[in-house]
């Protein structure tokens, strides 16, 4: 029997995405593993800005790795948040299985965890349904959900589910650690 891996919200409700066809005569079974998002969760309103514009963030789905989360693409940075309250390096975010710590990388406006402003170069544990605020607690604000076997109706959260049903989560960013592949054949 070959396995495929679904690895996003809508080839878990639709079925496997169709790089897993079927061969014939053989049954085909999908498995879908859980997996984490930061579902936004501010008010989303941007009057604190004033005047500049900033689009609301999407869900970010995340997989093992060590991520940089700053307000440009360019560069180092795996998550951006386009926000001009977000500082252009703002923080790392390191998930192994389902641990997940965030550090403050000494950014201006500051990293909060459930609450609490971290230090810089702090690392700090981040709970699946604990809150990470990039900087603006209005549009960089997110929870840390987890979907069960691909089912957004089994997310940690209601909001989480809203979220998953709404709109499917970003594609999960290449980690910062990702060995490149430098081969010449």
């Amino acid at each position: 029997m070959r396995s495929c891996i679904a690895t996003s919200t809508r080839s878990a409700r639709f079925g496997c995405s169709s790089r897993c066809a079927q061969p014939s005569g053989r049954s085909l079974r999908c498995l879908v593993v859980s997996k984490l998002v930061l579902t936004p969760t501010g008010a989303g309103t941007t009057t604190h800005l004033n005047g500049e514009s900033a689009d609301a963030p999407v869900p970010i789905l995340l997989a093992n790795g060590l991520y940089q989360v700053g307000r440009v693409g360019n560069g180092p940075n795996n998550i951006t948040i386009p926000i001009p309250t977000v500082s252009s390096r703002h923080a790392l975010i390191r998930i192994e299985g389902d641990f997940v710590s965030v550090t403050d990388l000494g950014s201006t406006n500051g990293t909060v965890v459930d609450g609490l402003e971290l230090a810089p170069n702090v690392e700090t544990m981040l709970a699946v349904g604990g809150e990470v605020t990039f900087g603006d607690e209005f549009l960089a604000r997110f929870q840390l959900c987890k979907e069960e076997a691909g089912d957004p109706s089994a997310a940690s959260t209601p909001a989480a589910a809203a979220a998953a049903a709404a709109a499917p989560p970003a594609s999960a960013p290449a980690p910062a650690a990702a060995p490149s592949n430098n081969s010449s054949e």
